[in-house]
């Protein structure tokens, strides 16, 4: 295996289960739920009322707060979208059933279209083969739950975590 795969699958290894074999998933999913808290409570502090929200959004030479509070404020504004797909999107993957589970109690599941485009049987399979993916690994394919393909929120979420971007309307808006 050439040392460019070996490097790619220890990030994996990280990113998915931090080198740990038995519960590095679920420590990373509530790491996920810790860090969509601290997103809401950024957004709470960030609000400054009806009246002056708009200064939120932009640098200013008159505002009384310092230029790196400014900065931390605005930057935590403009990422605010992906920071929210990062954690609910980390969550659903690492801790899917808890995921499920808020959801359907809280009466969210077809609004939010809860399946995902998973990975073909094929492609699943020819990682088996290769010995790539560990007959025991945890496999979360859920394209199977859902055939019809059609696009969902959590789809969405899914696809910015991943930086999946290979709809047009998104090459558009990013690069245009």
């Amino acid at each position: 295996m050439p040392w460019q795969a070996k490097a790619y699958r220890w990030l994996i290894d990280f990113h998915d289960d931090l080198f740990i074999e038995n519960g590095g998933r679920q420590i990373n999913g509530w790491g996920a739920v810790v860090f969509l808290v601290m997103m809401l409570s950024g957004l709470f502090i960030w609000w400054r009322g009806k009246a002056q929200w708009r200064q939120g959004l932009y640098l200013s030479n008159k505002s009384p707060r310092g230029t790196l509070w400014q900065l931390h404020s605005v930057f935590g504004f403009w990422c605010l979208f992906f920071m929210f797909a990062w954690g609910i999107s980390g969550m659903l993957i690492a801790i899917p059933d808890t995921f499920r589970t808020v959801t359907d109690t809280l009466g969210l599941s077809n609004i939010l279209n809860m399946g995902l485009i998973g990975m073909p049987d094929s492609e699943i399979q020819a990682m088996l083969d290769s010995g790539e993916l560990k007959p025991n690994a945890f496999i979360m394919n859920l394209g199977e739950i859902r055939a019809d393909r059609s696009s969902g929120f959590l789809d969405f979420m899914v696809d910015i975590h991943f930086g999946r971007f290979e709809a047009a309307w998104t090459k558009w808006a990013l690069f245009y």
